[in-house]
């Protein structure tokens, strides 16, 4: 069930860059990124050219932050990295100059769209970005959007539409705000001008960085609510321009708390990955959802267990989900490793559970390094393999890891 790989001196030496590795074509891999900073992973999608772009966000020494995204090839070989904004060496930086990004979009004639957050670095305020980026990286348009809320504002994910006159795109906003703590609004395509902008919710809302637009313009979206002192499985569903939500859901066991920390669209609904305390420990939540918001089955609490049939105590939790080629799912999280009983290399592992389309584990895999490694994103590969985004700690830095397995979850 275990995967325990061993960091040799020649292995981060050679991979410890942001320029352009090339270790050879395997089936799998395993790379590294950073450029001298902290960075801080977000997620990860295909490229037109079936490579793969990564959005991170770069923790200065000041508290301030920047953008990354990294473009790489199908081996996870970089071809580019561009810093948005870019660092300036002649003059100090001013407050304006500390942004973050959250969502991700790749356009079909190769482009980039982020969103995220300006952050005030005097005041700390957040106002919501949307920046468009060319298929080499170069910045084309960016927009801060001062939307009449109270607290700050940070996109969390965007996506296109073309459902309702001219081409443009639909963001979701998270707000720091007990009331009205969510924000949708449409944007054009050619000019980023906000067309409309509308605010739902109430009780503290963390959001996923995941938007759904099905056939009719009705938006889906999802996270974690605070209601009554714990957390909540957050589904909600909104028309386009409408004041109102057609439901704001509320899912999970009211005595325990429960997290939607990944949501995909599965099937003719959804399917969602988070945590729970239902157990005691923090454990691997996973939930159907019906488009309704109806929960499908049982949620499931998947046990983690060594070789010996031992359990692992100690928390886990479910960052990731990807649906597969088969039908069924990838779930990607993060469980303590314990030398107590033999299991795991030390600090935080990545732990991957694959299901098929009933819900049932094919395999489970446990990944990990010496230091703290904690899953952030997960696809599959054109070729059946697995691809994870990952955080991990190099030379005391908080470092990029992007990983592919071969489709049973091994890394040879």
């Amino acid at each position: 069930m275990r995967i325990l790989y061993f960091l040799s001196f020649l292995l981060l030496t050679s991979c410890f860059s942001e320029e352009k590795v090339d270790i050879g074509s395997s089936n799998t891999f395993i790379r590294y990124y950073n450029g001298g900073y902290n960075d801080e992973p977000v997620t990860i999608s295909k490229t037109i050219d079936n490579g793969y772009i990564i959005l991170s966000n770069i923790a200065l020494n000041d508290g301030r932050y920047k953008i990354k995204l990294i473009k790489t090839d199908d081996q996870g070989n970089s071809l580019w990295t561009e810093i948005y904004p870019k660092f300036n060496l002649t003059r100090l930086d001013t407050s304006r100059l500390s942004r973050r990004a959250f969502g991700l979009l790749v356009l079909a004639d190769g482009s980039y769209v982020l969103t995220g957050e300006d952050i005030n670095f005097k005041t700390n305020q957040s106002q919501a970005l949307v920046m468009t980026v060319g298929s080499e990286g170069n910045e084309t348009n960016n927009k801060i959007y001062s939307f009449p809320f109270s607290g700050s504002v940070r996109g969390k994910a965007i996506i296109e539409n073309t459902s309702n006159g001219a081409p443009g795109y639909i963001v979701l906003g998270e707000v720091d705000n007990s009331v009205n703590n969510m924000v949708v609004a449409e944007i054009n395509k050619s000019d980023l001008a906000q067309k409309w902008v509308r605010s739902y919710g109430s009780g503290q809302s963390a959001l996923t960085n995941k938007l759904f637009l099905d056939s009719q313009g009705n938006i889906f979206f999802g996270g974690t609510v605070v209601r009554q002192n714990n957390r909540k499985v957050r589904l909600v569903k909104v028309r386009q321009d409408y004041q109102t939500t057609d439901f704001d859901l509320t899912i999970g066991d009211p005595q325990f708390n429960e997290f939607g920390n990944d949501i995909c669209r599965y099937g003719f609904g959804f399917a969602v990955i988070g945590t729970t305390n239902k157990n005691g420990d923090n454990d691997i939540l996973f939930q159907r959802l019906s488009e309704d918001g109806t929960v499908i089955g049982t949620p499931v609490i998947f046990p983690i267990k060594t070789t010996d049939g031992i359990d692992v105590p100690g928390n886990k939790n479910g960052n990731a989900i990807s649906v597969t080629q088969d039908g069924g799912l990838l779930l990607a999280g993060t469980v303590q490793s314990d030398d107590a009983i033999n299991f795991g290399r030390g600090g935080k592992d990545l732990y991957l559970i694959k299901i098929d389309a009933f819900g049932t584990p094919t395999w489970q895999k446990d990944i990990g390094s010496r230091t703290d490694d904690v899953s952030v994103a997960a696809l599959q590969a054109d070729d059946g393999g697995y691809v994870v985004l990952a955080s991990t700690t190099l030379a005391g830095l908080k470092t990029i890891m992007l990983l592919k397995t071969d489709n049973n979850g091994n890394i040879q």
